[in-house]
């Protein structure tokens, strides 16, 4: 995967440190990753860099199950924040539930990953996402 401009920012928003650290193995050389470990910091976050005029992230990963503000809580407030709608927001979720894959695209979510079991799975999977969103669509915040 190569990027022409800069590497892409990801924000990932996870409360599981092993499902953190995965997702840093599996993207380490492809993308600058930031972490918030709950939704509140997510979002606290995000408003700070937006404040301090730095870069919004390229691509939000999503969990749904964290304690607190859920992740449909965070995706719904991302989605209704003009300065942040744009940015799209794939769920990364243990949950295989046609009722949470539904209700996460009725919220704007750009994509659902149903995290898989196996490292090699994941990787391809995050990857390819990441390639398609950083690399190949036009989306608004670039355009």
């Amino acid at each position: 995967m190569s990027y022409d401009l800069e590497r892409p920012r990801i924000l990932v928003i996870d409360d599981s440190e092993s499902d953190i650290a995965l997702i840093e193995e599996a993207l380490q050389d492809e993308v600058e990753l930031d972490v918030a470990t709950n939704g509140a910091i997510a979002l606290e976050s995000l408003a700070e860099t937006r404040a301090g005029g730095a870069a919004m992230p390229h691509l939000i990963m999503l969990d749904l199950n964290m304690p607190g503000m859920n992740g449909f809580d965070v995706l719904k407030r991302l989605k209704t924040d003009p300065t942040m709608c744009g940015i799209p927001v794939i769920i990364l979720s243990t949950s295989e539930d046609p009722h949470d894959v539904r209700r996460s695209y009725e919220y704007a979510a750009a994509s659902y990953i149903a995290k898989p079991a196996r490292f090699d799975e994941l990787e391809s999977k995050l990857r390819c996402a990441c390639s398609f969103f950083c690399e190949v669509a036009s989306l608004p915040m670039s355009a």
